[in-house]
């Protein structure tokens, strides 16, 4: 291959590479899958994702993953460190419970972790 045609196309993978990798503004100890998940989020049509909260709940730390309006009766995803989903709360139902336990009632210290400006 030429060597213009080389450099021109490790340029542009380059710029690839620093356009697809979104820059979020979260604490330095939220753990890696969260982060992708916020990422993941972001790509969507209609971005879903307005704020994470972490939380202390049923003993783990969780994450809640609250909605934009971009829809009717969306629902907001509760998570563990590991990206493993504990459950949903809201939506058309008006869920709150998760696991047994009223989720805001036994949910404590409460942190935003991200929010979309």
């Amino acid at each position: 291959m030429n060597p213009l045609k080389s450099y021109l196309l490790l340029i542009f993978i380059f710029g690839l590479i620093l356009t697809s990798c979104k820059k979020i503004d979260v604490p330095s100890d939220t753990p890696v899958c969260i982060k992708k998940k916020i990422r993941k989020l972001l790509n969507e049509d209609c971005p879903s994702v307005k704020t994470v909260y972490q939380y202390n709940f049923q003993g783990q730390t969780v994450y809640a993953f609250n909605p934009k309006d971009c829809g009717a009766d969306l629902s907001s995803e509760i998570v563990d460190n590991n990206c493993n989903n504990i459950c949903w709360l809201g939506g058309i139902s008006g869920n709150m419970v998760c696991n047994g336990d009223t989720f805001f009632k036994a949910a404590t210290n409460e942190r935003l972790i991200w929010q979309d400006n």
